[in-house]
């Protein structure tokens, strides 16, 4: 029986640990919470459709599988699954850059003028570390079952989110006209120099005001239940893939002295 679990995290009991009967999809939301006393501004660029389905290439990933077998070779969650078709990720324009504002006074008067905030970049830095940090104590944390047959769905999708307390405000060009727009959502790609695989990766984060949160959950879950889905009607591909990888990984004879099985689990 193909039995599947779906834990959002409220569903997550107090020092679980994993099932192996069970084939589980995590959800796990790296949150900061940020009172912002100017409003932020968050400057957007339009993609085109082409360009923008690769960002869900960008969708934070750690256990098993999170590459796919498909005509004898591996390919990607985001391909596999077609993120592109329901995913948040690949829709809507993108930021690259952001400002916030501070007064100053000039000749008496206070006037606003754009600043890059040192908090906002601490926070944006704080996400991608901590997501960071998070990717590869998963990878380290798996076990090597002693058959492909013994080894179940275990996968985690990462959500980094920046909650903010006040305005939220996007800025783009339309008909070389600038529009400033006030939105409860905006997405953020951020590069950041990874600690563990040393290389230069892009995370993107979601950026939301506070009362849009219950909303962004509904999003979440609705992408999670296709996911879920996607994987039950390929059932049979997943688990080809995972006998794959495992046998992939017993075949190194080194296998069992790695601190970290994640060159052989990501794609």
């Amino acid at each position: 029986m193909f039995r599947f679990n779906v834990r959002m995290p409220s569903e997550l009991p107090s020092g679980y640990s994993g099932i192996r009967i069970y084939n589980t999809l995590w959800i796990k939301l790296l949150c900061e919470c940020e009172n912002n006393k100017q409003p932020t501004v968050f400057f957007i660029r339009d993609y085109f459709d082409y360009e923008s389905e690769y960002f869900c290439e960008d969708i934070a990933l750690t256990g098993i599988p999170i590459k796919f077998l498909d005509n004898n070779h591996f390919t990607t969650f985001s391909d596999f699954l077609e993120l592109k078709k329901f995913h948040h990720y690949c829709k809507g324009g993108i930021s690259t850059q952001y400002c916030t504002f501070q007064q100053k006074q000039k000749m008496g008067k206070n006037e606003w003028m754009a600043f890059h905030s040192d908090e906002q970049h601490n926070t944006f830095d704080s996400l991608a570390k901590v997501l960071d940090y998070e990717i590869e104590e998963d990878f380290k944390s798996y076990t090597l079952p002693d058959s492909p047959e013994e080894e179940s769905i275990n996968i985690t999708v990462y959500y980094p989110l920046l909650i903010l307390q006040q305005d939220l405000y996007s800025a783009f060009i339309k008909r070389k006209n600038f529009i400033l727009k006030k939105s409860k959502h905006i997405q953020f790609r951020k590069q950041y120099h990874s600690t563990y695989s040393k290389e230069i990766k892009t995370y993107q984060i979601d950026v939301i005001t506070e009362d849009y949160l219950p909303k962004y959950l509904k999003i979440i879950n609705k992408e999670v239940i296709k996911i879920k889905n996607k994987i039950e009607e390929r059932k049979d591909e997943v688990f080809q893939s995972i006998n794959q990888i495992v046998k992939d990984i017993k075949k190194d004879k080194n296998s069992r002295n790695v601190t970290s099985y994640r060159e052989w689990l990501e794609f």
